[in-house]
Formats: C-alpha cells, sequence, structure tokens
C-alpha cells in the first residue's frame, strides 16, 4: 500500500564544536507518514542527507531516540513510538568524503495488530559525528507517523487514551447530512473525563505545527465542525462515542482548497492524555 506522505523538508544546520567549527546539514528535519500499513517493511522513499560541507572526509552515525516533540498544542497528540526498531535506516553508519553528501534511506515496520491502527507516534534520530573526536557535531531530527485508520478494530487501540477511526473522510453531500461518529477508549486504568475540541494549528506564528494533509488545506473556521459533546467521563476499560456535526458554509468551494479541507478533533483526559482525529471533507 502507497503511503500518503505529507514532506515539509527542512535543511537543519547545527554548529560543529570542533577545531574547524564547520556545520553540518541534515534534512529532512521532519515530515509527516500517513496511512502507514500495519505488517509491512516500508520503504517510505525518504532520504536522511547528511551534508559535509568540509574539507576532509568524515564519518556520521544515525540512531533512533525518544522523540523531541516541538511544543506547540496541536502537537501534543502525537505519542511515543513504543518501539524504535520499527523506525530505522537502512545505513547507520555514513562514511562522506570531502562536499559530498550521504543518504540513508527511511523504513517503517508496524507490527500487524490491531491495537496498533489509529495511533498518532513520533520518533527522533540522533545524527552524529563519529570516530575519535573531543567535540562531536549532532542534529536531532523529528518525524511523525501516523497509521492506518479502522473505525472498528479487532482489539482496543494501544495507548492510555484511544481513539478510532484516527481519519475520518467524508465527500461533500454526506457531511452536509451525515453525523460520523468518533470512539474514545479509556485504557488509562481509572475513571477519566474527556475533554472534546476542534483544533486548526495558528499558521501565523513560527514553529513546527501539525501539517494538514498534502492536497488539502485547512477549515477557514473552527465553528464549521462541533462535536455533539465536548465533555464526556469514562469508566476505566470502556469506551464512549461521541458525534460531529459539520456545517460548511454555501458557497464554499471544496475544488478551491486542492483535494479537500481538513480539521482536527482534538481530545484530551483529565490526566492529560491526549489525542487527536483528522476530519477531512472532499470533493463528490
Amino acid at each position: 500500500m502507497k503511503l500518503g506522505l505529507g514532506i515539509l523538508a527542512l535543511f537543519m544546520l547545527v554548529t560543529v564544536f570542533d577545531s574547524n567549527l564547520q556545520a553540518v546539514g541534515v534534512s529532512p528535519a521532519y515530515f509527516f507518514a500517513q496511512n502507514v500499513p500495519l505488517g509491512v517493511d516500508q520503504d517510505t522513499g525518504i532520504d536522511i542527507s547528511v551534508d559535509n560541507n568540509t574539507d576532509y572526509d568524515r564519518i556520521f552515525t544515525i540512531n533512533t531516540i525518544k522523540p523531541i516533540i516541538p511544543g506547540d498544542e496541536s502537537l501534543q497528540g502525537f505519542g511515543m513510538l513504543p518501539d524504535s526498531s520499527w523506525f530505522y535506516v537502512e545505513k547507520n553508519s555514513l562514511n562522506i568524503v570531502s562536499h559530498k553528501v550521504g543518504k540513508s534511506r527511511v523504513h517503517i515496520k508496524i507490527p500487524n495488530e490491531e491495537k496498533y491502527h489509529n495511533q498518532h507516534w513520533a520518533v527522533s534520530c540522533l545524527v552524529q559525528e563519529g570516530g575519535e573526536t573531543f567535540m562531536k557535531a549532532g542534529a536531532a531530527t523529528i518525524y511523525f507517523v501516523e497509521t492506518e485508520a479502522k473505525a472498528d478494530p479487532g482489539d482496543r487501540p494501544y495507548g492510555p487514551l484511544g481513539l478510532a477511526p484516527s481519519l475520518l473522510v467524508l465527500k461533500e453531500a454526506e457531511a452536509k447530512k451525515e453525523k460520523p461518529s468518533i470512539t474514545i477508549y479509556n485504557n488509562s486504568g481509572v475513571d477519566a473525563v474527556y475533554k472534546i475540541r476542534v483544533l486548526l494549528p495558528d499558521t501565523s506564528k513560527k514553529g513546527l505545527k501539525l501539517n494538514y494533509t498534502t492536497g488539502f488545506s485547512w477549515f477557514a473556521d473552527k465553528d464549521w465542525v462541533k462535536p455533539t459533546e465536548t465533555e464526556v467521563k469514562i469508566e476505566k476499560g470502556g469506551s464512549k462515542k461521541f458525534q460531529l456535526e459539520i456545517k460548511i458554509p454555501e458557497g464554499t468551494s471544496i475544488a478551491a482548497a486542492g483535494n479537500g479541507l481538513e480539521a482536527a478533533i482534538f481530545v484530551e483526559s483529565d490526566a492529560r492524555q491526549k489525542g487527536f482525529v483528522r476530519l477531512q471533507i472532499i470533493r463528490n
């Protein structure tokens, strides 16, 4: 199955603390991999590129580490990838000659277990200069993994807060007459209260934010979609559905938005466990 990758590549420059005070360039600094299938060793088609812009050969290592998630609220629905080995590169060591670029292909391999549908995870890669140097150059990236959505998974979604499906797609005509539902799963081990709201990232502010799916645009107004409940209480081990009311103003052109419009439905527990669902409205 082909990945729907929304890639925002940023060429990251980090100062090298060595005697020559050179810099290392690493790209992409971040990307969002959506619709990642389970049980497949998925070649993402993306290379981590490391630019050796010095006058001497250098060795760099690439290792997955605990994610360093930026502070924007739109990214707080991502959790840590449960097993760093599920995100790997073909070459963990790059020997790069002077003024050349080394590359290593990224793979994602999520186990084929029902509980891993509807997941939003993050992982970082540390690109670091190897060899015998007193001070090593290093750059940390951040990558986001969104697994295939499934409305009725065969097992409760992984994590203390589960949501299903993680992606809702409706045609414009369907959105006018249907109230799609989302299920919240309380896997936390204690009773919990969940707050539900619509989130549209503030694109006027600088910094990394949740990226809309490639070919889509964010809703112009979060009031175009409203949850039928803004707060629900769920006993430990329980689950509950809520619905969405979608009212896109007459005359709004879905076609002008490309493939369609998108919003994020954000859910947060009283224990600050967070998750989100992507809502997409596409052309008829």
